[in-house]
């Protein structure tokens, strides 16, 4: 499992985060795009929504650790929470060498 030091480990079922999240009333359908082009309004309107959550990281990591691989999370889209991905095992693969 990834974790970043950033973020305090939380049990996996532990998603009180999400009660603090900047989108609870916000209509879910803005979250989940059907494309995820960076100058796409709809992902520009939902990632400006992520960037005023106290809880973006949170969200963001969860999904990245959940392998969340539609819609926008923590102000990213699923291609660039791959890219997350990726990079964080590399990093943790050199750790180990």
């Amino acid at each position: 499992m990834l974790h970043n030091p950033l973020i305090p480990r939380r049990p996996e079922s532990d998603r009180g985060w999400m009660r603090d999240a900047a989108c609870l009333d916000e209509d879910p359908e803005l979250f989940f795009p059907l494309t995820e082009l960076i100058n796409n309004p709809q992902v520009d309107h939902a990632r400006a929504v992520c960037r005023r959550c106290a809880v973006l990281l949170h969200c963001r990591f969860w999904a990245i650790e959940n392998g969340e691989d539609a819609g926008i999370w923590g102000a990213t889209t699923a291609a660039q929470r791959r890219t997350i991905h990726r990079a964080l095992l590399d990093e943790q693969g050199a750790d180990t060498e």
